[in-house]
């Protein structure tokens, strides 16, 4: 069991860093007689892995096989198959990856973004995956951050690096609508003023150390 100072938490599993902010832990000592626990954590958590694997690989043949019986296309299958490896790669990263919590829910909403616009792509794309779930998940992008900003007080001018690259992201809305697809403006001028009034939140809240760290990462340097 450890203690992150940063972050104030408490965590009872056998890890050394805090999942929020990816600080040195404090031991308390009592970790010395819990090996046999801990393999058997690992054990169960790879079985979990592996089960999920098997599952995902049977459940895909499945439904390439039902797909071109019934219908003599496989757009279906693309969907089912996209959407089982998404949930698939979703429960590795919780289960194995380390990059702190905030990438991981990150690499979440982008898998995300991806899936619904497969999806879009099969059901005839009627552009609703740019027009309205890209937007959104720039918004959550930014909620997520948000949420993250406020539980690491003690690492907040670390998380201007992450919100520099959501704000350049939205340039892709931008270009989606200039070459029109996408159509409904009022949701890309949403997420880009969340987005940039998100940043400039973060560093008036994160101080001189969150300008330094914007400094520090776009090289700007004081003459």
């Amino acid at each position: 069991m450890g203690t992150c100072k940063h972050c104030g938490i408490t965590i009872h599993d056998n890890i050394k860093v805090c999942p929020i902010c990816s600080h040195s832990l404090e031991m308390d000592g009592t970790e010395e007689n819990t090996y046999p626990e801990i393999f058997e954590k690992l054990r169960k958590k790879n079985l979990s892995m592996r089960i999920a694997i098997a599952a995902t690989l049977v459940s895909c043949i499945l439904i390439i096989i039902l797909d071109y019986h019934f219908s003599a296309h496989l757009d279906w299958s693309v969907v089912g198959i996209a959407t089982l490896i998404f949930a698939a790669h979703t429960m590795y990263s919780f289960l194995y990856q380390k990059r702190r919590l905030f990438s991981i829910i990150s690499g979440l909403l982008f898998r995300l973004a991806i899936l619904f616009i497969i999806v879009d792509y099969v059901i005839g794309f009627y552009n609703w995956s740019l027009n309205y779930a890209l937007p959104g998940l720039f918004i959550l992008e930014n909620i997520n951050l948000i949420c993250f900003v406020f539980l690491d007080k003690k690492n907040r001018k670390s998380y201007v690096y992450y919100d520099i690259w959501i704000v350049l992201s939205n340039i892709l809305l931008l270009i989606l609508e200039a070459i029109e697809l996408i159509q409904l403006k009022f949701f890309v001028t949403i997420s880009i003023q969340t987005s940039i009034v998100v940043f400039l939140c973060l560093l008036i809240i994160g101080g001189l150390s969150a300008r330094k760290e914007f400094a520090r990462r776009w090289h700007i340097r004081k003459k």
